[in-house]
């Protein structure tokens, strides 16, 4: 007989501030994965946990949040979707957009549920996530790169990985810039391209450890 009331593990995130050059290993407790659907309930739930709902949109306290649902990552139909949350500048509310690709699969070979990220770096740089560690790398010269111009040389850089860009428009702050990852998925609407560019931020790469997905 299934014993209904054992929890699921707990969640496991990764928490970045990009003003203070830190990472740091986090875990949200197993109930909090019972009383939230999926990725884009975590996102949510991660965004009111940190006060975004009074924090400019354009901030470097405005979190940028990546999530996954439970199945992500699984041979379940469609399961290789992933969320990105934040508080939007093209409306100044919570907005969540999703994408495929091989991005929140990558995620989830890492051992994580979440990637949060805070603060803002001090010249364009890119986030880079193995399994052994976080880097905030320079990235002068991806800076003013169209969106697949940049995943290119990225993929020079860190081949095999999966990585989400932004392009010229969100560096320069357009409310409805989107991001891009590989294949010609977007997360669209609400301008969370920049988000991540008023972070300074080009791009996320992530480098899962090599074993099948």
């Amino acid at each position: 007989m299934v014993d209904t009331k054992t929890c699921s593990p707990a969640l496991r995130g990764l928490r970045v501030d990009l003003s203070e050059g830190s990472a740091a290993h986090e875990e949200l407790p197993a109930e909090i994965r019972r009383t939230i659907l999926g990725g884009r309930g975590l996102g949510a739930f991660l965004l009111f946990g940190e006060r975004a709902y009074n924090v400019n949109p354009f901030a470097p306290s405005n979190p940028l949040i990546l999530s996954i649902g439970p199945l992500t990552g699984t041979a379940a139909p469609s399961a290789g979707r992933y969320s990105l949350t934040s508080r939007s500048p093209l409306t100044g509310t919570i907005f969540d957009g999703n994408s495929g690709g091989g991005f929140g699969s990558a995620l989830r070979r890492l051992d994580l549920d979440y990637l949060l990220v805070t603060g803002a770096c001090s010249e364009p740089s890119y986030l880079y996530v193995d399994d052994h560690e976080v880097r905030v790398l320079p990235a002068a010269d991806l800076w003013g790169l169209e969106v697949q111009a940049a995943l290119a040389r990225i993929d020079g850089l860190h081949d095999p990985c999966e990585a989400i860009v932004i392009g010229p428009a969100g560096e320069r702050g357009v409310l409805f810039a989107s991001v891009a990852a590989n294949r010609g998925r977007h997360v669209g609407r609400g301008g969370l391209g920049a988000v991540m560019g008023a972070k300074r931020l080009k791009a996320l790469v992530l480098k899962p450890p090599d074993t099948a997905p």
